[in-house]
């Protein structure tokens, strides 16, 4: 089976931008692209990250933390949706700085 875990970067995909930790803002220019492909979608954050991992079959379970309540209650209803949304090849990141938590430096 595959798990996958961190489909929300550790929930730094969900912050507002001037919420974001000032760390963050050397990737500025990739949340402003992810930002503007989540409003072109017509989603929300939470949605197009879960959207975008139901898109892979061979996914076989995915683990989330969650904030509040309510966030559960959204998650559980995005993933009962079964909606799939592909991402462009233009907001993909490969910088192992941003991707991998454990490199912060906060």
């Amino acid at each position: 089976e595959i798990h996958v875990r961190s489909i929300f970067l550790q929930g730094l995909l969900l912050i507002e931008p001037k919420k974001r930790n000032s760390y963050f803002n050397q990737w500025n220019e990739f949340f402003k692209i992810f930002d503007k492909w989540v409003f072109e979608k017509n989603q929300t954050r939470i949605s197009s990250c879960i959207n975008f991992v139901m898109m892979f079959k061979e996914i076989d379970r995915v683990v989330v933390g969650v904030e509040s309540k309510e966030q559960f209650e959204e998650i559980i209803t995005i993933f009962n949706k079964n909606q799939k949304t592909s991402a462009p090849d233009y907001i993909e990141c490969k910088d192992p700085m941003l991707i991998n938590p454990a490199n912060w430096y906060l």
